[in-house]
């Protein structure tokens, strides 16, 4: 993890899936906003596990054994379909994820929503594309550190 000013760490999450011993990776901004600290987890072009989605509780998860997030917490669930798909159609898409009794629910929210209610500027959690595209090498399309 790496960061970008006093508010913003980057880096690359390694989470459980679904099934025993699966594993996927994701990108983790997270964004100290002045009510709320954001931690968005980015799906990634060549992701070897789960998506995001399929495995948010195992996100969740890795995210509260790393880094012990607050009460003013909010999990956003981030697709960019330019770097996941190559393909700029629907653009970029949050959701604010509540897990409750182990169950996910989703609430789409746009970036300026999100912004006021954390306290922040959108610029803050807009990421990268070059870090959502992990580059596969030949031969290698299977399990790889990001």
């Amino acid at each position: 993890m790496f960061t970008l000013d006093a508010r913003i760490r980057d880096g690359y999450l390694v989470f459980p899936g679904f099934l025993p011993g699966s594993w996927g990776v994701c990108h983790l901004r997270i964004v100290r906003g002045e009510r709320k600290t954001l931690y968005l987890a980015s799906e990634i072009r060549h992701n070897p596990g789960p998506s995001i989605t399929n495995a948010i509780q195992g996100v969740w998860r890795a995210i509260q054994e790393r880094y012990c997030p607050s009460d003013h917490a909010v999990l956003v669930e981030h697709y960019s379909d330019a770097a996941v798909y190559g393909d700029e159609w629907l653009g970029s898409r949050l959701a604010k994820v509540r897990i409750q009794d182990g169950c996910p629910f989703w609430q789409h929210i746009t970036g300026e929503a999100l912004a006021t209610e954390a306290g922040c500027s959108v610029a803050d959690f807009t990421v990268p594309h070059d870090r959502l595209v992990m580059p596969v090498q030949a031969g290698n399309k299977g399990n790889r550190e990001p």
